[in-house]
């Protein structure tokens, strides 16, 4: 028998998965090319996560961003962005969601608020959703610089982005992003060597295809050093093609203060450059 054609399928996916999306079922069944076994498959997948992680549950985990429980209690104390609380509200689902599967974070105390180190971001430092590259995608900016091991587990800090998204996609849409992943090193971060932090990257991005698909319009690594090309270039071919093909490489030097690769600006303007190095600098000395 031959395929069918994509509207059929998506009628298909519709009875198999009425929870998902219209915009859902079109961006799973176009990111398999129309193979609609691998589309259900991965869709039904998807549910099975949301409903494990209870994410269409009424969402009362959304709190101000405070380093206390005595400043929780006074949202009037805490002055952070919307885009700072979805970060935050997230990190607490995901650190409850990993202490519920027997998780180990050595450093997270289940009566006190922890507050994970802000990896992603789509905002500026004022708060404003101005970062677009040239083609008029958003910008998600990460900082993986940041991953602090001693205060959560690499599982955690992966389910914390995934939620983190959650918050910022909304189901019913189908934009697309642009992902920069700036692996140089920050003051007061807990830095890891670029090369140790390229398998994180490898399962992010695996994230965004698994969860979130057909989001993605590019993935920026940069400035990455010669040990951590080579071991890219090692991790590479198990990523998926399709998705491989969609990561830009930039090469150089990831001190403090590096300067950023020339080709940046290829993909993006220099005045929004200027709020990602602004955003990053921001950051510097501001973990716990």
């Amino acid at each position: 028998m031959g395929s069918l054609p994509n509207r059929k399928k998506l009628e298909d996916l519709a009875k198999q998965c009425p929870e998902a999306t219209d915009q859902e079922r079109y961006r799973f069944l176009n990111k398999r090319k129309g193979d609609y076994d691998g589309a259900l498959e991965q869709l039904q997948s998807y549910i099975q996560w949301r409903e494990h992680h209870k994410l269409d549950a009424k969402d009362d985990s959304d709190v101000k961003s405070c380093s206390s429980n005595e400043e929780r209690q006074s949202s009037a104390s805490c002055n952070v962005t919307d885009d700072e609380n979805d970060w935050d509200a997230a990190a607490l689902a995901a650190i409850a969601a990993s202490s519920d599967n027997n998780e180990t974070n050595n450093n997270v105390k289940s009566d006190t608020f922890s507050k994970l180190p802000r990896l992603l971001r789509f905002d500026d430092v004022n708060g404003n959703d101005q970062m677009l590259d040239k083609y008029g995608n958003r910008i998600m900016q990460f900082l993986p610089a940041q991953l602090d091991s001693t205060l959560a587990s690499e599982t955690t800090y992966g389910l914390c982005i995934a939620f983190y998204l959650d918050k910022k996609l909304s189901r019913t849409s189908m934009e697309t992003v642009t992902v920069c992943i700036d692996v140089r090193a920050g003051h007061g971060w807990a830095n890891p060597p670029a090369w140790s932090i390229v398998p994180f990257i490898k399962n992010m991005i695996r994230l965004l295809d698994t969860n979130f698909a057909g989001r993605c319009n590019k993935s920026i690594v940069y400035p990455l050093p010669l040990a951590a090309v080579a071991l890219w270039q090692l991790i590479k071919p198990f990523i998926d093609p399709n998705t491989a093909a969609k990561i830009v490489i930039l090469r150089g030097y990831a001190g403090v203060e590096s300067e950023l690769p020339c080709e940046m600006s290829e993909h993006i303007e220099k005045d929004v450059i200027d709020v990602m190095e602004e955003n990053r600098r921001s950051a510097f000395n501001a973990n716990p």
